[in-house]
């Protein structure tokens, strides 16, 4: 499969609940922190991956206050947006764009793609959290299929071991 292999009801379900996240007041500082709080829960070594001290608080609060972190998320969730917003038939610039996305992360040393699966995982939690009802298993497996197009050109960039 490929970005123009997605039918129109899965884009349609992605962005349509985007739209309503980008609604809520902070959803990208908001967002954000729930995805990389649930991330580094899942997963603490990733923290570093991110230029964080593995012993930094992990809490909703204290990741909320960190300014440096607001930062990270905020270009986070503005990077997936712009992402989001170029799904459609014409996939050459959106592949090319994560490919060079998932180099650039190989180079900072995301070098596994199950890195790739605890980021999409949550995602997914910080979208249920957010979203609730509207986070409908529909909704939810249309982002699980987007999630793995955006993904795989980038984990297609992890070289073979």
């Amino acid at each position: 499969m490929c970005f123009s292999d997605l039918d129109f009801a899965t884009i349609h379900d992605v962005i349509e609940s985007w739209e309503r996240l980008r609604q809520m007041k902070g959803y990208d500082v908001e967002a954000g922190t729930l995805l990389f709080s649930h991330m580094f829960n899942k997963c603490p070594s990733t923290k570093t991956l991110f230029g964080f001290p593995v012993d930094m608080a992990t809490d909703h609060e204290s990741l909320k206050s960190n300014r440096r972190f607001q930062v990270h998320c905020k270009h986070m969730i503005a990077m997936l947006g712009k992402a989001l917003n170029m799904l459609g038939p014409d996939d050459e610039l959106l592949t090319e764009i994560m490919s060079d996305l998932g180099k650039k992360h190989f180079h900072m040393g995301v070098d596994d793609e199950h890195y790739y699966r605890i980021m999409g995982d949550s995602l997914f939690l910080a979208l249920g959290e957010l979203l609730g009802k509207d986070f409908c298993p529909q909704v939810e497996e249309s982002w699980t299929i987007v999630y793995g197009e955006i993904t795989a050109a980038m984990i297609n960039q992890i070289p073979k071991k």
